[in-house]
């Protein structure tokens, strides 16, 4: 998997796979599954929700 720097102002959408930091110790390769604002809901392949974080706290998108 590549994974490529979130670019300022880039689109977010439902079902792109991004690296997500939910802490210091947690980060996550997950999809995008809602959008809401300047929120995002992660979600893994098998439809479990990890839940809403910041769109500050994406900071890769994966190049499949």
């Amino acid at each position: 998997v590549r994974v490529r720097p979130l670019r300022k102002g880039e689109v977010l959408k439902r079902g792109m796979t991004v690296l997500v930091a939910m802490s210091i110790r947690t980060i996550y390769l997950h999809k995008i599954s809602a959008l809401a604002k300047d929120r995002v809901q992660i979600s893994n392949n098998r439809g479990r929700i990890n839940g809403w974080t910041s769109r500050a706290n994406i900071h890769g998108v994966a190049e499949i």
